[in-house]
């Protein structure tokens, strides 16, 4: 009995641990005033969860530091020069694109030091994918 208490105190501990971990990562940063636009990548299931209006979440850090944040870049074309130089991080079924994010670049991405990139600081929403032909 005793190792049964033990076992649920360690499992509401660890779940709210998880949740301390992520409950800011779920609610997205909507800019109703985006001066300078936030591009990131994502795979086909944004496009098609766009086209089914349902939306889509780019988190931001989680995990108090452990996951940086999604990618973000200033424009589109840096956005898919970076997925084409990078293809070995970019494999699986589905294709890749570069989309807006709902985020200002001033106000919503930082520089990882350690990844060497910009990361966006909020989870934010995927607005829209931008053709890339």
């Amino acid at each position: 009995m005793k190792f049964l208490k033990y076992v649920a105190l360690f499992a509401i501990t660890f779940a709210i641990v998880i949740w301390l971990g992520v409950k800011d990562a779920l609610t997205p940063v909507v800019r109703e005033d985006i001066r300078t636009p936030i591009y990131t990548l994502g795979d086909g299931s944004y496009q098609q969860a766009l086209a089914q209006q349902k939306q889509v979440l780019k988190f931001g850090p989680m995990f108090w530091g452990q996951y940086p944040g999604g990618l973000a870049f200033t424009d589109a074309e840096q956005a898919l020069h970076y997925l084409k130089q990078n293809p070995q991080k970019f494999s699986g079924s589905s294709e890749w694109g570069v989309y807006q994010l709902s985020g200002d670049l001033e106000r919503d991405v930082d520089y990882n030091g350690y990844s060497g990139q910009l990361h966006i600081r909020h989870s934010l929403l995927v607005i829209k994918q931008i053709p890339t032909m």
